[in-house]
């Protein structure tokens, strides 16, 4: 769903976007009470539904052809291209790796032609035309 509903609006992964924080106020104030986690961040889009569906094709067809299982290479490819270095609470410089959930549409946009031309040109395998 990509339009709002008054001043919010619920995208595929059930998540609620508001465009007006008076609105936003007025909804948290007439909740029940209860439990409620609420997480606030500035708003971006997340890889769609569409790009998860075509990177996990892509992992499939090169998994076979290199013999990994889709879980093993999907774990290498974010290992060679998604590697992160952080500074930890001590100062300690720490690499980690992202992970695919948090891309942004243009970073696993990056990400897919990243694992595309590392696989077409260095490990010279050729995908479909269509997939």
């Amino acid at each position: 769903m990509s339009d709002y509903l008054g001043f919010f609006k619920i995208d595929e992964r059930g998540t609620t976007i508001w465009r007006d924080l008076t609105e936003m106020k007025k909804y948290i104030k007439g909740l029940q009470p209860g439990n409620y986690m609420v997480k606030i961040t500035p708003y971006t889009e997340n890889r769609s539904i569409d790009q998860n569906k075509y990177y996990w094709k892509l992992i499939e067809i090169i998994s076979k052809e290199i013999g990994y299982e889709t879980q093993e290479m999907h774990e290498v490819l974010k290992y060679k291209f998604l590697q992160k270095t952080i500074q930890d609470s001590n100062g300690n410089l720490v690499k980690g790796i992202k992970s695919t959930a948090s891309l942004n549409t243009r970073e696993f946009t990056e990400y897919i032609n990243n694992i595309k031309f590392y696989i077409e040109q260095e490990l010279s395998i050729n995908l479909p035309k269509n997939f």
